[in-house]
């Protein structure tokens, strides 16, 4: 037995996001110049035209499923896994992870958005999200992974409600509940990527995998996820299955509407002790209290 200390987060983290360059240096130049993207790297199988994109730390400090892609891409580059689709993985935000930080200037994913490029160009995250919407325009169905602030007593999918987005996250199993709301409803202002692929009329997943940082949930929460993806490419490409009877041969999701959105924006207000993702709660529960001590429910 040895005394080994566990690796400080941002030397794994460093330690990842090297390895990830590696791959992406193994790479054609042609290929990298059509990514035109320095934290991309790209799987191409036929001409078939379906591409699959994949996106972890858009939020800097969600580095627990980039271990989980690294085995994805690895696995494709040695031919473990193989599809006939395209695959393009991407880094959102490795400035910010470096820095441990959500973001440096502005929430990445808040401002993927074409008329951003008119804001404050300064910012490191406008720059980045002009950079990103080349990438985003190509996909047939994009994965986006995050992690909670909190801890969650389970992985959720959080994105508005779309049909074929649904029969994807059946298939893919990445997990058993939805947090969703109608596609007219406002999302508070929000320009997330994966509201920007749907709003381009294509599916669009944003998976949750429990609290930021790195853990086993998260590694395998990104390998099922896109190795059942991956399978079920393969499986409508070779006329198998279509879409509908691979997900209903799926159990059906938990779903949970958003109804009502609560701006903690006193620093003095938070939750309550004890309380994570998917706590229950009761009518009439406390949530917090302000700073004057009245009561918030």
């Amino acid at each position: 037995m040895t005394d080994e200390q566990p690796v400080p987060e941002g030397e794994e983290l460093d330690r990842l996001l090297a390895r990830f360059q590696e791959l992406v240096a193994q790479q054609d130049p042609k290929l990298r110049d059509e990514l035109n993207y320095e934290w991309a790297w790209r799987y191409v199988g036929s001409d078939d035209g379906f591409h699959l994109g994949v996106s972890v730390m858009i939020h800097g400090d969600e580095v627990g499923p980039l271990v989980g892609l690294l085995d994805i891409i690895e696995a494709l580059s040695s031919g473990r896994i193989s599809t006939n689709a395209t695959v393009t993985c991407f880094v959102g935000n490795p400035e910010a992870g470096r820095a441990g930080q959500r973001f440096l200037d502005v929430d990445l994913n808040r401002v993927i958005s074409p008329q951003d490029s008119v804001n404050d160009e300064t910012a490191h995250e406008i720059r980045r999200a002009q950079a990103l919407l080349p990438l985003l325009d190509q996909f047939d169905l994009y994965v986006d992974f995050h992690q909670t602030i909190l801890e969650s007593r389970q992985p959720f999918y959080i994105c508005p409600w779309q049909f074929q987005g649904w029969q994807w996250m059946r298939l893919m199993g990445g997990a058993s509940v939805w947090v969703t709301r109608h596609p007219h409803q406002g999302g508070g202002g929000l320009k997330c990527a994966d509201e920007y692929v749907r709003q381009r009329g294509k599916p669009s997943v944003a998976l949750e995998l429990g609290e930021r940082g790195f853990s086993a949930q998260a590694r395998a929460g990104v390998w099922r996820a896109l190795s059942r993806a991956i399978n079920a490419i393969n499986q409508i490409q070779d006329h198998e299955q279509s879409l509908e009877e691979l997900s209903e041969n799926q159990p059906d999701l938990t779903f949970y509407e958003t109804h009502t959105r609560y701006r903690f924006d006193d620093p003095a207000l938070c939750l309550k002790n004890g309380w994570v993702n998917f706590s229950p709660v009761q009518q009439g529960d406390l949530l917090t209290r302000d700073e004057e001590g009245e009561l918030v429910r």
